[in-house]
């Protein structure tokens, strides 16, 4: 492995650009005083004096005075190994306290843009939401729909049958003739109920487990992700009774 590999492999641990060229010159030269070092790097004295005692603070180096002459020795490598672990059990132990900073009521959302966003928002849904669960969708947008979802929808449907999930679906009684066709019945498990309104929504949503889809039809269409429990439960319920009452 080459120098330059090196220095990139210590960036990508978290050294800065003056730390790699200080630290490396100690490896290769043992104990040496910052003089050794500044001719070495073509460093400024004030810059290799701070990046000394950087290192010296992150135990990686260790300092020696001499007759009143500082020395500067790089300490085994293992430290930075040592060093990670340390970082890694600092961050195991403050995750669960950040964690109970964190408003209690976890709501993450997400923003999907055009065709590929369209796509994209469908297939994470149909992804998560586990075995033997059933997909809500109320307000379908018909045509619209299956112009977004294009030749995902193969994809989106295996997905869906390996994991046995059905579809029941709520849409205007203006979708009805777009609905009624091959591309919707010879889709497995998929079930649909017309509501007795006549206009077109170009607002839908679709009910995943616990994440929930809107999705505004558009000339780029636009979906808002919303993951979070309670949203997905309010919106099944009101789901299950507009489908009871058609």
């Amino acid at each position: 492995m080459n120098k330059n590999s090196i220095k990139n492999k210590l960036k990508e641990l978290g050294f800065s650009q003056y730390e790699t060229d200080v630290y490396l010159v100690l490896l290769e030269t043992g104990i040496t005083s910052a003089g050794k070092i500044i001719k070495e790097t073509g460093l400024h004295r004030n810059v290799v004096y701070l990046t000394l005692d950087k290192l010296v603070a992150r135990k990686l180096v260790n300092e020696s005075n001499k007759r009143g002459v500082k020395y500067f020795k790089a300490l085994s490598v293992n430290r930075i190994l040592k060093e990670k672990e340390n970082q890694f059990l600092l961050a195991q132990n403050i995750i669960p306290q950040l964690e109970n900073l964190r408003t209690k009521e976890k709501i993450d959302i997400v923003f999907y843009e055009g065709i590929d966003g369209f796509q994209t928002a469908h297939r994470e849904a149909v992804e998560q939401i586990g075995k033997n669960k059933t997909i809500y969708v109320l307000m379908a947008g018909g045509d619209e729909f299956y112009e977004s979802i294009g030749d995902d929808l193969k994809s989106f449907d295996k997905i869906r049958a390996k994991n046995n999930n059905k579809i029941k679906i709520l849409a205007s009684q203006a979708r009805k003739s777009e609905l009624n066709t091959k591309t919707t019945i010879k889709r497995k498990g998929v079930e649909v109920k017309h509501l007795p309104i006549t206009f077109l929504n170009p607002i839908g949503s679709s009910i995943y487990g616990d994440k929930t889809l809107l999705f505004i039809y558009s000339d780029s269409p636009i979906v808002i992700g919303i993951d979070n429990k309670k949203i997905a439960k309010a919106h099944k319920d009101h789901f299950k009774m507009l489908w009871k009452q058609v």
